[in-house]
């Protein structure tokens, strides 16, 4: 069986300490059979491929809608999320074949640039891919809104798509997942999360949920007014008594969860201390994902990423839709976070975006980390600052397995 030796200045395992002059070895069909260092007698082989560069596992993107792949660029940036939602709700429809080959061409586009998998945030069967052979694992949400004026049941609806997608007879795309999942508790009634919520806790399904991305959230929760809540009443979705009068949007929906559910918390751009605290003293299995690029496209804000991680959150990496991002782009995502945050190491990043993700999406036993058995993809990142171990503007990612 043919070997692969790849090697680089330094390698990053990600669950273990990076490493100068590694090599990682893999079989033809891309399984990590050994990581170890050149020196060593074992690895100083002629047959070595060598890069000046990081060699990384391929990337986990936690959070994007691949649906809305086509509306690149279509809502003005700053707009705040109010806006943006009511411009959404304007967009045409268009025929299935040009969603689709928006989709591949983004799916592309991300395998290219280190992603291994993706969390696939859509709300009709237009959003699966519609080739069987694609070089990402998906997770596939089945994203729920309350619109009463659409006369339709929203949970029948969603189980339809549900049985649908999980008994393909051949059709549906290999190493994928789904379940159902809430848009978020503002677009959701107590009776249809509570539905959506059971239904995870007896599948083992784990849910992902947008938090708090706007400040109007929480007023909307504590009041049922601001510019959200003006939003919604045109937008004629159902605003229910049950989940208002609370502190925030945490305290809301996370105590109808229980704690054997993994939870995505996406966005957390408004997320403050007290609700980490509450969310924390709940809930076992949070997952708070951030997608900063979109939070500048949207609110012109970012999340508060120094007070998640004092608080030792779990946190990953998105890139939300295309429509609210100028690129779908994990190490964009990266870059960013890089030049707001800079006290945080390349190596504590890569945790995110690779095997923290990997854990939210139920796919750690093989993605997410250089390990034997393994089959995470393997990442070269060059142009970068060996010295200091950081990303800079002008690092770039190429895919090599």
């Amino acid at each position: 069986m043919p070997i692969r030796r790849i090697g680089a200045t330094w390698v990053f395992p990600v669950t273990s300490p990076p490493f100068k002059n590694g090599v990682v070895e893999v079989d033809e069909q891309g399984t990590i059979l050994s990581v170890g260092s050149l020196p060593s007698q074992k690895f100083e082989k002629a047959s070595t491929e060598f890069y000046n560069g990081f060699l990384v596992p391929g990337f986990v993107n936690t959070h994007t809608h691949l649906e809305f792949s086509w509306c690149r660029k279509m809502i003005p940036m700053h707009s705040g999320l109010p806006r943006f939602l009511a411009r959404m709700a304007t967009l045409p429809v268009l025929p299935e074949e040009e969603i689709a080959s928006a989709i591949d061409k983004t799916i592309l586009e991300m395998y290219r640039e280190g992603v291994s998998a993706a969390g696939n945030i859509l709300t009709t069967e237009a959003g699966i891919p519609k080739k069987n052979n694609l070089p990402l694992r998906l997770y596939h949400f089945i994203e729920l809104l309350d619109l009463p004026a659409s006369r339709v049941n929203v949970w029948e609806k969603g189980m339809e798509i549900f049985h649908r997608l999980t008994n393909y007879p051949s059709g549906f795309p290999e190493f994928s997942s789904v379940s159902v999942t809430p848009h978020a508790p503002y677009t959701v009634s107590v009776k249809l999360f509570s539905l959506i919520a059971s239904f995870a806790a007896e599948k083992g399904f784990p849910l992902s949920i947008h938090n708090q991305e706007t400040a109007s959230e929480n007023e909307f929760f504590r009041s049922g007014k601001g510019d959200l809540a003006n939003t919604l009443k045109k937008l004629h979705v159902r605003t229910e008594e049950g989940f208002l009068g609370k502190t925030g949007s945490l305290q809301a929906f996370l105590p109808l969860l229980t704690e054997v559910t993994r939870v995505l918390l996406v966005h957390n751009t408004f997320t403050n201390a007290q609700d980490i605290d509450f969310a924390l003293s709940l809930h076992k299995q949070l997952f708070w994902v951030l997608c900063p690029n979109a939070n500048l496209y949207i609110e012109n804000s970012l999340p508060p990423v120094d007070l998640l991680r004092k608080k030792n959150c779990t946190i990953c990496i998105g890139t939300d839709s295309p429509a609210s991002n100028n690129r779908i782009s994990i190490l964009d995502e990266l870059k960013t976070l890089s030049v707001f945050f800079p006290e945080i190491s390349l190596q504590e990043l890569l945790t995110w975006a690779c095997y923290n993700g990997a854990r939210a999406l139920g796919m750690e036993s093989l993605l997410g980390s250089f390990e034997p058995g393994k089959k995470p993809g393997i990442v070269l990142m060059e142009n970068s600052d060996h010295r200091n171990l950081r990303i800079t503007h002008q690092t770039k990612t190429r895919r090599l397995v």
